[in-house]
């Protein structure tokens, strides 16, 4: 994969937010050493009118 995860953080969150799962998986196809990786996160709902959600970086396997 060319483009840095940084600049796919909206598209990321967007993902975990439909699929409503606290992690995000970089397949050993993008990953340059050719593992899996799991991206890990605590997930907050701030407000309920708005659907707000607040995500917070535990780690990765």
């Amino acid at each position: 994969m060319d483009i840095p995860l940084t600049f796919l953080t909206d598209d990321i969150l967007r993902e975990m937010d439909i699929s409503q799962n606290n992690y995000f998986l970089l397949n050993k196809e993008n990953a340059r050493d050719g593992r899996n990786h799991y991206f890990h996160f605590e997930v907050s709902l701030l407000d309920f009118k708005t659907l707000v959600r607040q995500y917070r970086y535990l780690g990765n396997d």
